[in-house]
Parts: structure tokens; sequence; C-alpha cells
């Protein structure tokens, strides 16, 4: 069916632009940067390449505020290492 075919070709661009909106908080979107990492995973996993980069810098900005404790977040060194070496993993 066409339809089908084209929610899973637009099933992972949605995706990859809702997480920016939760990383971010925009759009009237709350910040949920958990659920934007998981739905970023999940729009890569579905086969959008193009986010993996994007996809590379929200995990190392994200790791960067644990390890300084920025953005309101809460310092957390050992969740930073992890999201770096993720980010690294990505390229």
């Amino acid at each position: 069916d066409l339809g089908d075919a084209d929610a899973r070709h637009n099933l992972p661009i949605f995706l990859a632009r809702h997480s920016f909106s939760l990383f971010y908080g925009e759009n009237g979107v709350a910040r949920d940067i958990p659920k934007a990492i998981d739905l970023s995973r999940e729009a890569l996993n579905l086969g959008n390449m193009r986010i993996k980069e994007s996809f590379s810098e929200m995990l190392s900005t994200y790791s960067v505020w644990l390890f300084e404790g920025e953005q309101g977040f809460e310092k957390n060194t050992d969740k930073a290492i992890e999201l770096c070496r993720q980010a690294t993993s990505l390229g």
C-alpha cells in the first residue's frame, strides 16, 4: 500500500525532527533529553543515516552539560563519559 510506504519512509524523518524539539525544548515541546536520545536512536535504527552526525553532536552536547553540571543538570561525570563514548562511536 502506498500510504504504508509513505509512513515507513517518513517515520524516521519525523522522529529525527521531533527529537531535536525535545532536546532543545522548542516548538512548544517540553525539554526531555532522554526521550530525545531514544527517538534519535530509533530514527537511526530505522535507516535515517542523515541524523548520525546530528545525533553525535546531541550526545556530545549533553555530555558536556552533565560533565560541567550546566543547563540545570546535576553534574554526572560517569554518564558524561558514557555519552561521549557513544558520540565518538557514531563518528
